[in-house]
């Protein structure tokens, strides 16, 4: 059946409290044992991990018939994967905080393989509506086709244009770029039950073996999003000397090859450009094979002491 996404529908998710017991649970979850997140006792209030926001975001994934003319089918649902992130810190969720989360179609189209659906979601303050961040996901369901045109919504509603990187790119096969700086993630066999736990992140495919397998998978595999945030963990701890409340923008071009556990992933640093008050940081994260996992990271983060 063909994907119609609904124009202007809209689904708001119950306030939810982001208290110090989630903040360290899913920090701990990833293996970030920054300050910020676990010392309730330093006389400052816990911040959440840059990441945190798809945990709170993520209930309304299951929600995803409300922003269609017709709800999925159960397969349609297992093929969507989730192909590219971008979210833009306006400043860091606080232990306690109690927040909104709004959530918008804002662009389909037609792909070769399938179709995409990019849904922009506001996590906001509940009483003074002034928002934490803005983040722009994007799902593709493979094997499906979009029914209706291809939409893309003002300039207002979509990402902004990421930072340009002015310095020369790295050569298309990831075996031989050539990074300024690497930084090895080591993945646990149980990761994915941890950070499924710790975040409150439910997807069977990443802890039931025989619904990985079934959706044809080769085994259990690690979450996208636990992958991006060991990145941002390591990207924190280089450029902004452990400090996250600096980390103004982190985006995902596209996530690739599956995380298998245990293994050992490889965070690989091309370029890092000052411009202003900010610096960007151009990134992948490579398997243990060689394969990209994350391909067009980007990193943006608020200048200070940092070590470029």
């Amino acid at each position: 059946m063909p994907i119609r996404p609904r124009l202007g529908s809209t689904v708001v998710l119950p306030s939810v409290i982001v208290d110090a017991r989630w903040v360290m649970s899913f920090a701990a979850g990833i293996g970030d044992l920054n300050r910020q997140h676990m010392d309730t006792a330093n006389g400052s209030t816990l911040i959440a991990h840059p990441m945190h926001y798809w945990a709170v975001s993520w209930p309304i994934m299951r929600r995803i018939d409300e922003l269609l003319e017709v709800p999925l089918t159960p397969k349609e649902k297992v093929r969507n994967v989730h192909f590219s992130e971008d979210v833009i810190h306006h400043r860091p969720i606080p232990a306690g905080g109690k927040i909104d989360a709004i959530c918008t179609p804002v662009r389909w189209a037609q792909r070769p393989k399938g179709c995409t659906l990019t849904m922009r979601f506001v996590l906001q303050d509940s009483e003074t509506t002034e928002p934490y961040c803005t983040q722009f996901t994007t799902g593709y369901y493979t094997g499906c086709t979009l029914g209706g045109s291809a939409f893309e919504g003002d300039l207002a509603s979509l990402p902004p244009p990421l930072p340009k990187r002015t310095s020369a790119l790295p050569k298309a096969s990831p075996n031989r770029a050539a990074p300024i700086f690497t930084a090895t993630i080591p993945v646990g066999p149980a990761d994915a039950h941890i950070y499924t736990e710790c975040s409150r992140i439910w997807n069977p495919i990443h802890t039931d073996r025989s619904v990985a397998l079934a959706a044809g998978l080769p085994d259990l595999i690690l979450h996208g999003t636990a992958t991006a945030a060991k990145a941002v963990t390591a990207l924190t701890e280089r450029y902004c000397a452990g400090d996250a409340a600096r980390v103004q923008r982190v985006a995902v071009g596209a996530f690739k090859a599956n995380v298998l556990m245990p293994s050992s992933l490889t965070l690989r640093v091309f370029a890092v450009e000052r411009s202003g008050l900010t610096s960007t940081a151009y990134w992948d994260i490579l398997t243990g094979a060689g394969e990209l996992a994350i391909q067009g990271g980007v990193f943006v983060f608020r200048n200070s002491t940092s070590r470029l």
